[in-house]
């Protein structure tokens, strides 16, 4: 068994953590999972002309209806835990919807989202 600690907004991140060559990194696969319609789905969403067509791919990848990454198939991860960022911010910031942030991840990665309240 291997314990990580690690988190990203990049959806690649699934390659490299379920694509049994995932790469120059070991650690990305470090359990060494296997699973060709898996790399199928995967190598077909790196290679998508639309985020879009990228996105079916990747769901597929998770769960086709037979097989994929995810808990209804091989699983080969199992989360322990999802961090809850603490921040303290002005009463005068609306923040909009936050969402489970991972690691690496940002408070202003909504930054867009950001308004000014009239009377806090």
């Amino acid at each position: 068994p291997v314990m990580f600690g690690f988190g990203s907004l990049d959806q690649t991140e699934m390659h490299n953590l379920f694509h049994s060559n995932p790469g120059s990194l070991f650690a990305n696969n470090a359990g060494m999972y296997h699973n060709p319609q898996v790399d199928f789905y995967l190598d077909q969403a790196m290679h998508s002309k639309t985020e879009s067509d990228a996105v079916g791919f990747w769901k597929l990848a998770q769960w086709d209806g037979t097989t994929g990454f995810s808990f209804r198939g091989d699983a080969p991860w199992a989360w322990l835990v999802n961090l809850n960022h603490t921040y303290y911010v002005s009463e005068k910031i609306d923040l909009g919807n936050l969402y489970i942030e991972q690691h690496g991840s940002s408070i202003t990665a909504n930054i867009v989202d950001w308004k000014w309240k009239e009377n806090p």
